[in-house]
């Protein structure tokens, strides 16, 4: 074998070894209470995709409307974490039918600590929330926010204001992911969302399923993070909840 021809080689399963190493699979999923689709069937779509880190919106826990659609029991996140094989967090935001209506986490690796806030709400409507965790994912620290912002914008503009200067202080590599109930031509992504990056497709829509006309889910980094986007997926095609599933691999670089 020539050098040349060897270095090549060499080159190759080096970089084989990256991707297989350090890639990072984050998916983030509006589940609609699990209205549509029973949580083996959700939690073993998530683990076929086998993510390291998943957020969760629209999640019931002890709710009559979970007891009522579900037979595997009420507390729906550690079902869906059960059939996932993976570890769940939980962020309550409002009580709802005798328990909780929330945002979750999905992770693979242990949660080193998890925080759920209350969000403002300058108008009264929903009450909405982030779930925020810190995981060291293949040796990288990361921050993962898992939100679902108001319908109303005068409560999405006061919300994404206020994790913009919250989650200023993680020193880590930071994400917000999930369902912002904005499209990326709206005012307020673009003046308060502005020091972040979406590693979703851009302009793909992900609501409603099968047939997406509007684009309400992100997976947002901070700019400046030494970070690489190396494939993103909207499916359109499995209809487990009223928003696509969404998936990013991205390839984190040591600061």
């Amino acid at each position: 074998m020539s050098l040349r021809l060897y270095v090549a080689v060499i080159s190759v399963f080096a970089a084989m070894q990256v991707c297989a190493q350090d890639t990072i699979r984050i998916m983030t999923y509006n589940l609609k209470a699990c209205q549509l689709a029973s949580v083996e069937d959700i939690g073993k779509y998530i683990r076929r995709n086998n993510p390291d880190i998943v957020a969760l919106q629209e999640i019931d826990v002890n709710s009559g409307r979970a007891r009522h659609v579900h037979p595997e029991g009420p507390n729906t996140i550690d079902g869906i974490a059960y059939y996932a094989d993976m570890l769940s967090a939980y962020g309550s935001s409002l009580k709802e039918e005798g328990g909780y209506y929330g945002v979750a986490i999905l992770s693979k690796y242990p949660y080193l600590s998890t925080e759920s806030v209350l969000l403002p709400m300058p108008v009264n409507t929903e009450q909405r929330s982030y779930l925020a965790c810190q995981v060291n994912i293949k040796g990288h620290p990361i921050c993962f926010v898992s939100t679902h912002l108001d319908l109303d914008k005068t409560n999405r503009v006061a919300q994404m204001k206020y994790m913009n200067k919250h989650l200023s202080k993680c020193k880590n590599t930071c994400f917000i992911v999930g369902d912002l109930n904005s499209q990326p031509d709206d005012k307020e992504v673009g003046t308060y969302l502005k020091k972040w990056t979406d590693a979703l497709p851009k302009g793909k829509p992900t609501f409603p399923a099968l047939h997406p006309e509007m684009k309400l889910d992100y997976v947002l980094y901070r700019n400046g993070v030494k970070l690489k986007v190396i494939d993103s997926y909207i499916d359109t095609e499995v209809p487990l909840s009223d928003h696509c599933a969404c998936i990013v691999d991205v390839v984190l670089y040591n600061k």
